[in-house]
């Protein structure tokens, strides 16, 4: 089993394996209690109370980077986190760990524009493989559906 993660709900970048600051973390349950360690990228804390499952928790959570959930004031808990795209394996796209609430704004920023050009960049792929199975004379998969402008 590879390496898994779930994305910040501060700066909506990955909590990541090893990455300094973007692998401290806090775990914050639907019950408002919170947990924070260092991510291991199997889904696991281990901080001060010793290792923690975030599998075995009961209930929806919430993941954020210690930075930013102290940043964002200790939030009450809106919903679980989204799975992360990466991951939690990024390119190397290392941020600086944000000091300011305008930090986090530009990190979520940051993070909104990368999404846009990947799909855009997906779209664009999609579209060539469509051409390249027209030009042969083959069928498009029903997987593939042609984007609608």
């Amino acid at each position: 089993m590879g390496f898994f993660s779930w994305d910040c709900k501060g700066c909506d970048h990955s909590i990541r394996e090893g990455r300094g600051w973007m692998s401290r973390a806090v775990a914050q349950g639907d019950d408002g209690d919170t947990a924070s360690g260092e991510y291991d990228g199997y889904g696991r804390l281990d901080g001060s109370m010793g290792e923690i499952s975030l599998g075995d928790r009961s209930g929806e959570f919430a993941l954020w980077h210690k930075a930013c959930f102290k940043l964002a004031g200790r939030p009450a808990f809106s919903g679980p986190s989204r799975s992360a795209r990466d991951q939690g394996v990024p390119p190397a796209d290392e941020v600086p760990e944000p000091q300011r609430a305008e930090d986090l704004l530009a990190l979520k920023e940051l993070a909104a524009t990368t999404l846009r050009k990947d799909k855009e960049a997906a779209k664009a792929a999609d579209l060539a493989y469509i051409a390249e199975l027209k030009a042969q004379g083959k069928p498009i998969p029903s997987w593939l559906q042609e984007p609608q402008s």
